[in-house]
């Protein structure tokens, strides 16, 4: 292993790059070299080499970029073959579940921003997990406006109501005086 013979017939293998290994003994090509499992290929100044993962990296499969272990976070766009990689511990598992294969979010489903610590649009952090919001800032607008429009329907019929009952007031005054004066001319 770490050695390949591009053509039949050498009488010696070629040995890959310093750290590279092959998948398999035999290998018949420079493109077989690679990292082993547990490590991955750092490029530095054109010259590649395979540096060992370190905490918050999984490097499970030979030749493959790290990927981010359970309970880290690599913001997007990051170098995978740098060798200070830019990982950070998050909070916990739950919100940054890591990676099973390159590709896939790191942050649990809907979380987002540095360590996943964030919860997307229209979600609210419900301990550990992101739970969507109901209505939503539309339909807040909406029953805003429709208590608004109710308070002020309950105003007009109150000043309604009052007028109508001060109108009332004064009739029964009048009718009250005048029958009380006929009630008086009556018995004089």
């Amino acid at each position: 292993l770490g050695r390949y013979q591009e053509f039949i017939g050498e009488s010696e293998c070629v040995r890959c790059g310093a750290s590279f290994a092959t998948r398999f003994p035999e290998s018949k090509e420079a493109a077989a070299c690679d990292c082993d499992r547990g490590q991955y290929r750092v490029q530095h100044r054109h010259v590649e080499r395979c540096d060992r993962c370190t905490e918050g990296m999984a490097c499970d499969k030979f030749g493959m970029p790290p990927l981010v272990a359970p309970g880290y976070f690599m913001p997007s766009g990051s170098s995978r073959s740098v060798a200070q990689l830019d990982i950070w511990k998050c909070a916990s598992e739950e919100e940054c579940p890591g990676e099973r294969k390159l590709g896939d979010s790191v942050c649990a489903a809907n979380r987002t921003g540095l360590n996943c610590g964030h919860c997307k649009d229209g979600f609210w952090r419900d301990g550990d997990t992101c739970q969507k919001c109901i209505g939503g800032g539309r339909d807040f607008a909406v029953l805003s406006f429709a208590a608004l429009g109710g308070f002020l329907l309950l105003g007009i019929l109150h000043i309604l109501w009052n007028r109508k009952a001060s109108h009332a007031e004064v009739v029964e005054a009048t009718l009250g005086s005048v029958t009380m004066s006929s009630s008086i001319s009556f018995f004089l």
